[in-house]
């Protein structure tokens, strides 16, 4: 872990802490970023800049490497800490945009951006999350990746499931986050699952899936996205759906 980094951690707050990314979050980014071949990365949400640190951590040994950050609040609420600190570890190559996400992302898809992996760790609402993950998604390459923080939000939570539907995506990497409540939850979901299973086999996906939980029809969701806090996407092939293509799950 870059010294930078654990300078943060030593002297964060308690508020710091509930809203930077974990160590078990830095390390799925740096596996991904390890194992995938990254140049060109992105991300929503700068903010003290740790996420970017793990990435930094990890890009600044390969050559060309840059960093893409959109964050309309750095300077505003933030005092440019996050910049600061990339500053302090010698990131020379990172780009701020302090926008908003739906407002730059589009103006780099048209720009003919291209990115090898994804941050999203934006304004957490439902729709925000959908049209932060449209662009990210137009703008990663095939075999690129979109990894999404605090997937145990709520909201969150409910446009990951749809994500994860998209014949376009595969996951290939999760943070363990759940507490006893979750568990409780999980557990209560696996049982559900498997006492429709009959009914759900003989209804349909389709039908399923307009009347019961996504986790509850596709058990392995539960483990996957249920039980964690950051997801990692990665991107197959274009995405090419037709207007229909919901009703044949």
């Amino acid at each position: 872990m870059h010294p930078v980094i654990e300078e943060i951690y030593s002297s964060a707050d308690d508020e710091l802490l509930a809203s930077a990314i974990s160590p078990d979050e830095g390390s799925l980014i740096q596996r991904i970023l390890t194992s995938h071949e990254c140049t060109r990365t992105i991300e929503i949400g700068l903010a003290n800049g740790l996420s970017a640190l793990f990435i930094w951590d990890i890009q600044r040994a390969k050559p060309g490497a840059h960093h893409v950050a959109i964050d309309p609040f750095q300077t505003k609420d933030f005092g440019g800490r996050g910049m600061a600190n990339l500053a302090r570890a010698g990131c020379d190559s990172c780009t701020l945009i302090e926008e908003g996400s739906e407002i730059a992302l589009p103006a780099l898809l048209k720009s003919g951006a291209k990115f090898d992996f994804a941050l999203l760790d934006g304004f957490h609402t439902f729709d925000q999350t959908m049209v932060d993950f449209y662009f990210l998604n137009r703008l990663v390459r095939i075999g690129g990746v979109i990894a999404v923080d605090d997937v145990n939000n709520r909201s969150v939570n409910r446009a990951v499931r749809y994500f994860a539907t998209l014949p376009s995506l595969r996951i290939i990497d999760s943070t363990p986050f759940a507490g006893p409540k979750r568990r409780m939850l999980n557990t209560s979901k696996k049982i559900a699952s498997v006492l429709l299973r009959p009914l759900t086999y003989a209804a349909g996906p389709a039908i399923s899936f307009e009347y019961l939980d996504s986790s509850v029809v596709r058990p392995g969701l539960v483990g996957l996205l249920d039980s964690s806090s950051m997801v990692a996407f990665e991107k197959i092939d274009d995405d090419i759906r037709s207007t229909n293509w919901y009703d044949y799950l």
